[in-house]
């Protein structure tokens, strides 16, 4: 695995390069796929479900190679908001609370829990 993705404090882990557009379409891709997997075990309502594996996958994409893949996330979530039937209101607020959720939560994990000597053992 690229180190630059690994280590954050690395100056060109931030910059996209046109190799990573593979990746960044692969995990739009997996997430769609993981959040209508999600959605099938919705019962009442075809927008929110009990189980939600694309948000882990996304934290650990995320947290793995670096918030620079968030637009790859953003574009997964919108494929599975609109392709639900959402209005395009409804599509751009779930998909806002998706991505500020994902963000928030690597940015926890990387700069709040990585300092305290509970969780770095």
């Amino acid at each position: 695995m690229d180190k630059n993705r690994i280590h954050p404090k690395n100056k060109n882990s931030h910059k996209f390069q046109a190799k990573d557009l593979y990746l960044l379409l692969a995990f739009s891709l997996s997430y769609f796929a993981l959040a209508k997997l999600g959605l099938s075990f919705s019962e009442y309502t075809k927008n929110a479900s009990p189980i939600w594996p694309a948000a882990g996958f996304a934290v650990g994409i995320l947290f793995v190679y670096g918030l620079k893949f968030w637009p790859g996330i953003l574009l997964g979530a919108v494929l599975t908001n609109y392709t639900s039937g959402n209005p395009w209101s409804g599509v751009t607020l779930i998909t806002l609370g998706n991505i500020l959720s994902n963000v928030l939560c690597v940015y926890v994990l990387k700069n709040i829990v990585k300092n305290n000597p509970q969780f770095v053992k």
